[in-house]
């Protein structure tokens, strides 16, 4: 459910605020693994076993160069995607860098929402829910029911979904854009005064 020129949007912009030369190898995981399902590739299953996702994280390009990316847009929500959620939580314990690229249309309307909250009286945590910055990585699906299956089972052997929440909430806080992350501050200092 992506839209192209969204995500293009997002991740231009991210590139121009990073400097990162048109020239960078990067793996892009909607790109990275064959899924048709037909005869003429590997299978998921296939696939999943070679790790593909660790040999990237693990690998001295992204681990010394600019990273990994966590594109948003207005589309599609990835923290709706258990192998998101996953990949940010095993990016950032392998010590990966993970930052944010943000499509405009994303970040206008997560402003647009908090501020309509905040003018409604509401406090901070009900802000972030209109938002969508809240966290509920157990809600997270896969297309596919094995994978699904396997994350959930990975999940719980590190720590559970509270952990897991914890972790892609600080994530989540750290990369706000600036005038979202304002009018929750803002918020939530009226909080505390209360």
């Amino acid at each position: 459910g992506e839209e192209v020129g969204e995500c293009q949007g997002a991740l231009a912009e991210f590139a121009a605020r990073f400097s990162i030369d048109a020239a960078t190898p990067v793996w892009f995981c909607v790109f990275a693994n064959y899924q048709p399902g037909d005869a003429h590739g590997p299978t998921i299953a296939e696939q999943l076993a070679m790790h593909p996702f660790r040999v990237v994280i693990e690998s001295a390009g992204v681990k010394l160069g600019h990273g990994m990316c966590a594109v948003h847009t207005t589309c599609e929500d990835l923290y709706g995607r258990l192998w998101c959620v996953h990949e940010v939580d095993a990016a950032l314990a392998e010590g990966v860098q993970v930052r944010a690229a943000m499509s405009e249309r994303y970040i206008s309307e997560a402003a647009r929402r908090v501020e309509l909250f905040v003018e409604m009286g509401c406090d901070e945590q009900s802000c972030m829910h209109a938002a969508g910055i809240r966290v509920n990585t157990c809600v997270a699906k896969c297309g596919h029911p094995g994978d699904e299956r396997m994350l959930i089972s990975i999940v719980q052997q590190e720590g559970g979904f509270a952990r897991l929440d914890s972790v892609v909430a600080t994530f989540r806080r750290v990369v706000l854009p600036p005038e979202v992350a304002g009018q929750l501050e803002a918020v939530a200092a009226l909080d505390r005064l209360e």
